[in-house]
């Protein structure tokens, strides 16, 4: 069983007080650095979640500290 690898995550606003909202993006790829599309993004702790387009992309909000989940059916969790 492969595992999920979130190749880059980039936070894309200011944080200007300990619980903001922030606007994450990122792009999950595999282990050949292809794009990984349908991969579904949980934040654990709103319990929110996206999936990834055809080219791997997400974007989610979430607050400084939360921690985002990424699975696919077949991979093991990252």
């Amino acid at each position: 069983m492969s595992s999920l690898c979130l190749l880059a995550m980039f936070i894309s606003a200011d944080v200007l007080a300990q619980n903001a909202k922030i606007r994450i993006t990122g792009n999950v790829r595999d282990e050949l650095k292809a794009p990984m599309p349908g991969v579904t993004i949980i934040n654990q702790a709103s319990k929110a979640g996206v999936n990834t387009d055809g080219e791997g992309n997400f974007a989610i909000e979430a607050q400084r500290g939360d921690t985002l989940i990424a699975r696919l059916i077949g991979y093991e969790p990252y």
